[in-house]
């Protein structure tokens, strides 16, 4: 298994985890504010387990636009809930 599909499971684990609670739904909302796209594409990716290009094809973006704005929104989101950054 590649790095990156073994942070991709870590990642997904994580959130699915922590869906309904009250710091990731407030860092989500900060991210909905700040980078709109970014938190549409991690929604969709980890919410509601869509593909790169599924993403790509309901956003009108590129499946390498789609998978960029995930990886960002999942920076930003454990920036936000780590630091606290306006959460």
């Amino acid at each position: 298994m590649d790095a990156e599909f073994g942070d991709f499971l870590t990642q997904h684990k994580d959130l699915m985890e922590l869906r309904g609670y009250d710091r990731l739904d407030r860092a989500r909302a900060v991210l909905q504010e700040r980078a709109p796209k970014q938190a549409e594409c991690v929604r969709l990716r980890y919410f509601e387990e869509m593909g790169f290009a599924e993403i790509a094809d309901r956003l009108n973006i590129t499946p390498g636009a789609a998978k960029a704005n995930v990886r960002l929104g999942l920076k930003a989101l454990q920036a936000l809930m780590n630091d606290g950054g306006a959460v």
